[in-house]
């Protein structure tokens, strides 16, 4: 597949991806924070309403990460054609993300149908399993996908180095919120790492977007010269 091709497909599979992102945020604000989408689930008591709006939730965001794996696989490809180590490692990451990501909308789902039985205990597991656990864990796959896609950035020199280093800024921000989380809850800064990561992928995809772009304009004129030739 050819370069502007790949630019093109990464741009708007990057694009999806921050939109959508931004769209579930706006619709399910905080969703693992008191007040929230899921945490107010306990107080609807496992109504149905309330185990369709996780299901709907389980449903927009897997599908968020599905693109998420596509942007990795095509950016991966345009930074290395060659599908080097750096590169599975990136697309490796994404996948990482996406099945964790499948697991903790199950367990919320399942949560949202265990709130409504008079022992709360199995849903207070699912919950703590959901909203801390599985953050945590998933906080490593998007790492590797962050980092690795920084040091194909910085060693290929493709893309502008900047965005390779504020790539791996954001991973290691991610695995530091990681640990620090663990050890003290009030530490955990996952969130806003999750908000810059978007940042970072609009960014990358406007400028790939815009590099097809450019391509093109210059491209066809000269195929319509061979042609007329």
């Amino acid at each position: 597949m050819e370069t502007r091709t790949l630019a093109r497909i990464s741009g708007i599979a990057g694009l999806a991806f921050v939109v959508g992102g931004t769209a579930i945020e706006a619709i399910f604000p905080a969703p693992v924070e008191p007040g929230g989408t899921v945490a107010s689930i306990l107080a609807a008591g496992g109504q149905p309403g309330a185990v369709a709006t996780v299901a709907l939730l389980a449903a927009t965001t897997g599908l968020g990460t599905a693109v998420l794996v596509f942007f990795a696989a095509s950016l991966a490809r345009y930074l290395d054609p060659d599908n080097g180590l750096l590169a599975q490692f990136a697309v490796l990451g994404a996948f990482g993300g996406f099945v964790l990501s499948l697991v903790r909308r199950g367990l919320l789902i399942a949560f949202a149908q265990a709130a409504g039985s008079s022992d709360q205990s199995g849903a207070a597991a699912l919950y703590v399993a959901a909203t801390d656990s599985l953050v945590r864990v998933y906080a490593y796959p998007v790492a590797l996908f962050m980092g690795a896609l920084g040091l194909l950035m910085v060693a290929r020199g493709t893309m502008p180095v900047w965005l390779g280093w504020t790539a791996l800024a954001i991973g290691a921000l991610e695995v530091a919120s990681a640990f620090a989380g663990g050890v003290d809850p009030s530490l955990d800064i996952g969130y806003p790492a999750y908000l810059l990561m978007l940042v970072w992928i609009g960014v990358v995809s406007l400028i790939l977007l815009v590099r097809s772009a450019r391509s093109s304009t210059v491209i066809e004129p000269e195929r319509a010269g061979s042609l007329a030739s």
